[in-house]
């Protein structure tokens, strides 16, 4: 099948839709595979937004979203740390977090398009792999982003509401405001608060979503099938929710020696796998972890890392009982089971 080609609007639009056949969607596919970085794109899928008037049907809008969902999951994309121009590497883990920063707006444009009922000019930041940035919002509210994530924000605020859209990862001091909520919203979970400290985390390449808090008071919304709802949180609770089973865990730390990764390079696992602290470790350091064996991603470990740890360091700490064996070989770090 000759992808090179155009095809035409009528068939994109029907296959956001899910109106085509499987023929015609396997087309589309692996044109939009092609062109994800092009440009062009984002004011295509801007067009296709138009034409499926989401403000007025909500259903509608969200079968295009999950549409686009898939295909961001589905594509690959090169993962070599930033500023290497030797190998390239094509795995899995960081596929979504280094795409052009076209792609991951147009994924969070469905969070926030069908919101502004007037035209708003829109801010996008982005911290590279292994970047970490500060940045001032409008309101004079103070948001840190860890590596690999993207934050969208009006260039001011309204009246009545403060919004922004995260993919990745935040930490954010906000500025307390009785009369705007401070709102995050992000793939399908969606923080509210007045004023307060907290870190949220929903990376679209990550099983898991969560947030703690550590000052003040949250509210979450879900947006999962079959569990709408909104839970409130006390300083010291986690709120962690699984977006492949629609699981919910509830853990709990000290706020008051959080070790915040803001400051010092600093990490704090609560009880995280070792999958889910592989690809911590891979967007902060930017380099490429490979577990190879999945058995060990598993693993649970409670740990926290405030002094400037490398590396090497952190992963020989979190094998203190021995559970897996670590190699270098060519800039790439292989997480394999215990040598006998």
């Amino acid at each position: 099948m000759d992808t090179k080609k155009n095809i035409s609007r009528e068939l994109l639009l029907s296959y956001m839709q899910d109106k085509c056949t499987e023929a015609e969607a396997q087309q589309v596919r692996m044109w939009l595979r092609e062109r994800l970085k092009d440009p062009g794109m984002d004011q295509m899928f801007s067009d296709l937004l138009d034409a499926t008037e989401i403000e007025y049907d909500p259903e509608g809008k969200e079968r295009v979203r999950r549409k686009l969902d898939s295909i961001l999951s589905a594509c690959p994309a090169p993962n070599s740390p930033p500023r290497r121009s030797s190998a390239r590497w094509w795995r899995t883990p960081l596929r979504i977090a280094e795409y052009a920063a076209v792609v991951v707006s147009v994924a969070l444009a469905f969070h926030y398009r069908h919101q502004a009922a007037t035209p708003r000019e829109w801010v996008e930041v982005y911290a590279d792999m292994g970047e970490r940035r500060e940045i001032v919002l409008p309101d004079s509210s103070h948001v840190w982003l860890n590596a690999g994530t993207k934050l969208i924000y009006p260039k001011e605020f309204n009246r009545t509401i403060r919004q922004v859209y995260l993919s990745g990862e935040m930490f954010a001091d906000v500025r307390h405001d009785e009369d705007r909520p401070f709102i995050v919203s992000a793939d399908r979970l969606e923080v509210k608060v007045l004023g307060t400290q907290f870190n949220f985390k929903s990376y679209q390449e990550d099983v898991k979503s969560e947030v703690s808090l550590v000052h003040g008071k949250v509210s979450v919304s879900l947006k999962a099938s079959k569990m709408n709802g909104k839970l409130t949180l006390e300083p010291g609770d986690i709120l962690r929710f699984n977006k492949t089973n629609n699981h919910i865990d509830f853990l709990n730390f000290d706020p008051d020696s959080y070790a915040n990764w803001i400051d010092n390079d600093n990490f704090f696992f609560v009880e995280q796998t070792l999958g889910d602290i592989v690809a911590d470790l891979r967007r902060h350091f930017a380099v490429d972890i490979i577990v190879t064996d999945k058995s060990l991603c598993g693993e649970t470990y409670y740990a926290s890392f405030i002094n400037n740890e490398s590396l090497d360091e952190i992963l020989a700490a979190l094998n203190k009982d021995l559970l897996f064996s670590v190699r270098k070989e060519a800039e790439v770090y292989y997480i394999s089971p215990p040598l006998k």
